[in-house]
């Protein structure tokens, strides 16, 4: 949003979402999915920027008066005999054909966090304070780029969210839905091998836990050696998770790693020498005039490639850091993809297991 400093005018970013984009950074930079990651603030009740667009423009549609609400052909929607605007156009509508509203009711669901929110937002150079034209980052006569706002983010820890973004570009199984909450996280109390969930369509849909080694199929020389667990039910034991978890360290503060950077000039030696390949790139065939243009470019960015080269460096160190949240909270804020992520980055395992009928207990289920 630009703001006027004496007599000339900038950009800063939006004081009322600067926060939430911070924080969605720094999960990212721990490690966080983009999924679990939107199922957070979702569950946290954080805008996303279309809801907030919508909310800041005052176009959320409301029932302009009390009647019934009716959805015709085209998807026009109306309310008694006056038409509504609907915005966005794909928002999901709140009521159904038919039903009865009231003035002032929001007739939509809220838009919520997705993941190619996430990737459209963390992949802009605006994060940097960076000006683009047409897919090219602008450049001053020095060659440096144009920083249109302070930057929110360091190159350097940018440049590693790409790095997950590609990640997870690429191997999209990582980030799917509806994973089971104990994937890499529950282990059988038996035999140690990692638990899989497994589906039961009934009357009702259940879910179960299940060791491999357990199966008639799993290669053994004798039967009497195959794995004695029996399937345990999912839900049973994701809230015996938490139960058993919570009166041990529900009331801990949950602290993060930080990384506090060093004096390194890494990250601009190496913006400095991708602009200058870059300029290089541009000057290529062009006129005698445009062309002393990039040669002054060229000189400036090499020099201060030079000189950025020259300079001494210390090291980076990690800090842990509070987040003001507990254990707790943060669990009960949390859906199963979040607790998963929650489980897995303080490195807890669970073994839990139940026997098959006519087979010995193990001392503990859980």
């Amino acid at each position: 949003m630009p703001v006027q400093e004496g007599r000339e005018w900038r950009l800063q970013f939006n004081p009322e979402t600067e926060p939430t984009m911070r924080h969605i950074i720094a999960r990212i930079l721990e490690g966080v999915r983009r999924l679990p990651l939107c199922e957070e603030l979702n569950v946290a009740g954080i805008e996303s920027p279309r809801e907030y667009a919508a909310r800041s423009s005052g176009r959320i549609p409301v029932a302009p008066t009390n009647g019934s609400l009716t959805i015709g052909k085209n998807g026009v929607v109306r309310v008694g005999e006056q038409e509504v605007s609907i915005f966005p156009r794909e928002a999901r509508l709140a009521f159904r054909d038919g039903q009865m509203v009231k003035k002032g009711q929001r007739l939509t669901h809220p838009i919520l966090w997705r993941p190619k929110t996430l990737t459209n937002l963390l992949t802009n150079k605006v994060l940097l304070g960076q000006h683009e034209h047409r897919g090219a980052v602008v450049l001053d006569e020095e060659g440096r780029p144009v920083q249109k706002a302070p930057a929110l983010i360091a190159r350097e820890d940018f440049d590693t969210i790409q790095i997950k973004l590609a990640e997870a570009t690429r191997n999209p199984q990582s980030g799917r839905r509806n994973v089971s909450m104990m994937l890499d996280v529950g282990f059988c109390i038996f035999c140690g091998r990692k638990l899989y969930v497994k589906k039961y369509n009934g009357r009702s849909t259940n879910y179960y836990y299940y060791c491999r080694a357990s199966a008639r199929t799993w290669p053994v020389e004798d039967p009497a050696d195959r794995c004695q667990a029996g399937l345990i039910r999912a839900h049973d034991v994701e809230s015996q998770v938490g139960e058993v978890l919570l009166p041990v360290c529900g009331e801990l503060e949950v602290l993060v790693p930080v990384k506090i950077k060093g004096e390194s000039y890494r990250e601009e030696l190496a913006e400095a020498e991708a602009i200058l390949a870059d300029l290089i790139t541009r000057a290529a065939g062009k006129g005698e005039a445009v062309a002393k243009v990039y040669e002054r470019q060229v000189a400036a960015v090499e020099a201060r490639i030079e000189m950025l080269s020259a300079l001494p460096e210390t090291e980076d160190r990690l800090e842990l850091r509070s987040t003001g949240l507990t254990f707790g909270e943060k669990w009960e804020a949390s859906g199963k993809e979040g607790r998963r992520q929650i489980l897995i980055d303080a490195g807890v395992r669970v073994f839990v297991g139940q026997p098959k009928r006519g087979q010995k207990p193990p001392k503990k289920r859980l």
